[in-house]
């Protein structure tokens, strides 16, 4: 079910989406994976990631976690604010440092470490997640751009950082000559 957060740093509401797992309720201090364009991930043909989650979880491949899909759709007037948001936007990485993690790990039994949160995203959200690393790793150690669009500096940013302190990045492209 969506939810809404009313966002300071943004001046809008933002909707999200939050996954737990199965026997969630017996469970304490769960990792964390924030999704860019997480209304697109979750659904079923697109990215099926509820699904995919429970299959990996139930076949003990990966443990047990709490998802949080985040939307980049304003949720009152339906316009879509990716560009916006997600190429290196200051904003929307206080925002999520400071106002939407803090309120899933107040309401949800998260691993409140840096170390056990990933950020995710495709494409621009790639980038977002690039840019998260770079700019909050206090709030993500772990960065996971598929496919990205790095339609802005992020590339330049990563080579003049003295330290990323970031625990792991991983990237992955979709086709030969994606994201080269």
């Amino acid at each position: 079910q969506a939810q809404i957060i009313s966002s300071v740093k943004l001046n809008r509401p933002v909707r999200y989406w939050v996954y737990t797992p199965s026997g969630y309720e017996n469970m304490e201090n769960l990792p964390g994976i924030y999704v860019a364009d997480g209304q697109e991930y979750k659904e079923k043909g697109m990215g099926s990631m509820t699904v995919v989650l429970d299959n990996l979880i139930a076949g003990q491949i990966i443990n047990p976690l709490v998802a949080v899909f985040v939307d980049p759709v304003h949720p009152t007037t339906n316009v879509n604010q990716r560009v916006e948001l997600f190429l290196n936007n200051q904003a929307y990485a206080d925002f999520f440092a400071e106002e939407l993690v803090p309120a899933i790990d107040a309401a949800y039994k998260t691993d409140k470490l840096a170390q056990n949160r990933a950020i995710l995203g495709t494409s621009y959200g790639g980038n977002n997640a690039a840019y998260f690393g770079y700019q909050v790793p206090g709030t993500f150690k772990l960065v996971a751009p598929q496919s990205p669009a790095f339609n802005s500096n992020i590339m330049e940013l990563y080579q003049l950082a003295e330290s990323l302190q970031l625990n792991k990045v991983f990237i992955t492209t979709g086709v030969i000559n994606d994201t080269e």
